[in-house]
């Protein structure tokens, strides 16, 4: 377990070296009161788009919709590496799996966008490497959480400001479900679902320990994903835009049009802008 635990605070510390301090270091906007707003997307054709991108690419769905927000992020902030903090249920072990207790712990994800390694790489070039990351992240869920404390100060006094992504990441659902058996959905049939896709603000709040929260769920054959984000960092029209940007960057790269990384900003600044 200590040996364990170690690894883990070291994958910390070498996560947050290699990272910005923060993926969100400036407000932008004057907060909303509430202050935090949940965005939501229905999207089958995300649903869809996320299966056949994962098998072709031989890596999770999971990876596939965490690598999307990464890259979001990371383009939308200007930033050269990704941080991004999974939440990880630490079930895997089979003296763990019945236990009557909270066992989740956090996660760091770390993705550099230059780990393609060609020289115009789109956004599933990024795949494999992040597939490895998102294993490093949750086998490194597992520590002790002063420990873990004492890490994060020890790396604010080297670095002169607080070290934390303020990003998080959470698939609850309980099983994911596998591509239908047959072809990859075409583009034509992605824009036809693309139709049924639904958004709206459905909650607000006045404080969460975050600036972007990232819920994946499911509801039907579609997917659910719900962005509850600091309105100072992200205001609403720009909550929009990054859940817009994930069902327009994975369906694009399902319907063999991956988008290249240099153009995911421009990819977030328009996203959505054409639904009503």
């Amino acid at each position: 377990g200590r040996r364990r635990g170690a690894a883990a605070l070291a994958h910390w510390e070498a996560g947050y070296r290699a990272a910005p301090a923060t993926m969100f270091p400036e407000p932008v906007a004057a907060p909303r009161t509430p202050r935090f707003w949940t965005g939501r997307i229905v999207s089958p054709a995300l649903a869809r788009a996320v299966a056949a991108v994962a098998t072709a690419h031989r890596v999770s769905g999971s990876t596939v919709l965490l690598t999307a927000a990464a890259v979001l992020v990371a383009a939308g902030q200007g930033h050269r590496t990704a941080a991004v903090m999974p939440i990880v249920g630490n079930r895997t072990a089979a003296g763990h799996r019945d236990l009557v207790t909270t066992l989740s712990q956090d996660g760091l994800f770390v993705l550099d966008l230059a780990a393609a390694g060609t020289p115009e790489p789109s956004f599933t070039d990024l795949l494999p490497a992040a597939y490895r990351s998102a294993l490093r992240s949750y086998r490194a869920a597992v520590y002790d959480p002063v420990e873990w404390d004492a890490l994060g100060e020890r790396m604010r006094t080297e670095r002169g400001a607080e070290v934390h992504p303020y990003c998080c990441f959470n698939d609850m659902r309980l099983v994911e479900r596998p591509a239908p058996p047959g072809p990859a959905p075409t583009a034509g049939e992605l824009a036809e679902l693309g139709g049924r896709t639904v958004f709206g603000f459905p909650a607000t709040q006045e404080r969460v320990a975050c600036r972007y929260c990232l819920h994946i769920t499911e509801e039907g054959d579609a997917l659910a994903v719900s962005l509850t984000a600091d309105t100072a960092y992200l205001p609403p029209e720009t909550i929009r835009a990054h859940l817009y940007g994930i069902e327009e960057l994975i369906v694009r790269a399902a319907a063999g049009r991956s988008p290249l990384l240099a153009g995911v900003r421009e990819l977030l600044e328009t996203a959505g802008k054409a639904r009503t």
